[in-house]
């Protein structure tokens, strides 16, 4: 790409921060920074909104499947996990700092999570 010399430009979305740094460069770049603070000040809006309403939900556990068959969960090393603990939800498999563990089905039955999401269709 450099030898085409065509600007590329890193993004990372390991976690909410570095969704807020990407947000920000690609404003930069494309000098669409109004636009860029607009956003990110609707997904921070957003994330406040959320954390008020699951102030009193009692039941905060959480599993979430990026795929179902094999059973492959969000660990604690990744963005999912980041966001949602950012809105007051527990992942029970935070501990495991493997991004995205594959683990056996007897193992997420046991870790009795209040609600189960899947990001596979």
């Amino acid at each position: 790409m450099k030898e085409a010399k065509l600007n590329v430009i890193l993004l990372s979305f390991e976690n909410v921060s570095d969704l807020t740094k990407s947000i920000q460069s690609i404003a930069h770049h494309t000098k669409r920074q109004k636009q860029g603070g607009i956003l990110l000040k609707k997904f921070q809006s957003a994330l406040k909104d959320a954390r008020e309403i699951l102030s009193t939900e009692t039941h905060k556990s959480y599993v979430l499947f990026a795929q179902i068959k094999p059973p492959i969960v969000a660990g604690g090393n990744n963005f999912y996990s980041d966001l949602f603990s950012q809105i007051g939800l527990k992942n029970v498999f935070a501990k495991n700092q493997i991004a995205y563990p594959a683990l056996d089905e007897e193992s997420i039955l046991r870790s009795h999570a209040d609600h189960l999401f899947s990001l596979a269709h």
